[in-house]
């Protein structure tokens, strides 16, 4: 009963005692983001705008959680996307400058001083999708050659030359991800390396093949979310199965996401246990959600709204920065009459909103309450290295420490803990971010 109160309290807290769920972080920016990465310990947005924080700046700008800045004169034209490479920021987009200087679609960004990564795009449009491993960084788009060369819609570069993979495609590419091993690409092609691929296709680091039957329509999003790869876009059907614009391949098939949503799915964000969705949408697993949602694995959950309110125009991107999420796009309104001009940060700390019971799947906290010791059980299917910390109300960590778990079942004490009594949060980093309420009593 203790643990039911105390809890009680907490909710009581998190929904009462903030005036507002999305709050417009400094006032957000006069055109809509299309894009959002967090770079150097900034949140960095680039869209179709030229003011951000009611000061000018050009099309991109970061955001320290205090105020928005410009970034050494910014693009000269829309931004799409970002990915890091190498530790810089890549830059892509339908732009001809950056920074003062030439840079066709694509531009690195260090942090102070822009800079080009060859001749950019040679032919076509811009570049819409962006995704980089240590070696290489590949790039996707409206483009049909890169630094010269005829690349059809997809390149790779090696930190000194742009190269094709095979025949490319015969549409746009709006979409990478690694899953497997492998580079994905989404789109609206039905051919990759000349073979056929419906919106959808698998490089294996030699040849392009096809995702089972693909997906009945463009693919906008590709995100990997509890061991499987999700695609979302603007589709019926994925594998020949009704999928409504949001659907999971895990190698060998495709699946449903519950019943899926009602219109486009344009992004996919993985943060925490969960899936965290955004698109032109109202409804997700049938129940209303408007323009961002998330999916816990299991079931549809609205992420966006609370008693009623929601924003008013579509969602194009979603980043975690700082404890707290934010969500950008075309919207300009929440809750009817609250300015969010284009990006929103949720008001109530990751912590609060992310706080879970005392079993999850393979991991179990014990006992809970406890008295200054406690245990954490984990069914690990690997050998591999875990942080647990432990976070006061107030947001301070007031224990940290690595352990090394081996394959099978880890039983980890946590002992002699000298805090006050109350709620704290106790986050176990994996592969993934996992996060319990717990009870010192």
């Amino acid at each position: 009963m203790k643990t039911l109160t105390l809890i009680s309290c907490l909710l009581f807290h998190t929904f009462f005692c903030y005036p507002q769920i999305w709050e417009s972080p400094g006032g957000g920016t006069n055109g809509d983001v299309n894009a959002l990465k967090t770079y150097k310990g900034k949140l960095i947005a680039g869209g179709y705008f030229t003011g951000a924080g009611y000061s000018p700046a050009n099309y991109v700008a970061s955001w320290n959680d205090t105020s928005w800045n410009t970034m050494s004169g910014g693009v000269n034209s829309t931004v799409k996307y970002f990915c890091e490479y190498k530790n810089k920021l890549i830059v892509g987009g339908g732009f001809t400058m950056a920074g003062g200087i030439p840079a066709s679609n694509i531009a690195t960004w260090d942090g102070s001083v822009w800079g080009t990564l060859g001749s950019g795009v040679t032919a076509g449009a811009a570049v819409a999708a962006l995704v980089a491993d240590s070696a290489y960084l590949y790039a996707g788009g409206g483009f049909t050659a890169m630094g010269g060369i005829s690349t059809n819609f997809i390149a790779q570069w090696d930190g000194s030359a742009w190269t094709p993979l095979s025949a490319g495609f015969d549409n746009a590419v709006y979409a990478l991800a690694f899953y497997g091993g492998a580079l994905y690409a989404g789109g609206a092609f039905t051919t990759a390396g000349g073979v056929a691929a419906n919106f959808i296709a698998k490089w294996d680091g030699t040849s392009w093949s096809p995702v089972g039957t693909g997906t009945s329509h463009n693919v906008y999003s590709l995100e990997v979310y509890g061991g499987e790869l999700y695609a979302g876009g603007f589709f019926v059907t994925a594998g020949g199965i009704t999928v409504n614009q949001i659907s999971k391949w895990n190698g060998s098939t495709w699946s449903t996401v519950g019943i899926g949503t009602n219109a486009d799915v344009l992004t996919l964000k993985t943060i925490g246990s969960n899936l965290y969705v955004g698109g032109n949408f109202t409804m997700a697993g049938g129940i209303y959600a408007p323009f961002v949602a998330k999916w816990n694995g299991t079931a549809w959950s609205d992420a966006g709204s609370i008693a009623g309110s929601q924003f008013n125009l579509s969602l194009n991107a979603i980043e975690f920065y700082n404890n707290h999420i934010y969500c950008a796009g075309r919207f300009d309104q929440y809750a009817l009459d609250t300015a969010v001009n284009h990006i929103a940060k949720w008001s109530i700390p990751f912590t609060g909103i992310e706080a879970y019971t005392s079993q999850q799947d393979n991991l179990q906290v014990y006992p809970n309450p406890f008295n200054g010791s406690f245990t954490v059980q984990v069914n690990s299917l690997k050998a591999t290295p875990v942080n647990i910390e432990l976070m006061s109300m107030l947001g301070s960590v007031v224990f940290s420490h690595e352990y090394y778990l081996v394959e099978g079942i880890n039983k980890i004490p946590i002992n002699n803990l000298h805090f006050p009594p109350g709620l704290y949060f106790l986050k176990f980093f994996d592969e993934q971010l996992r996060i319990f309420l717990i009870v010192n009593n």
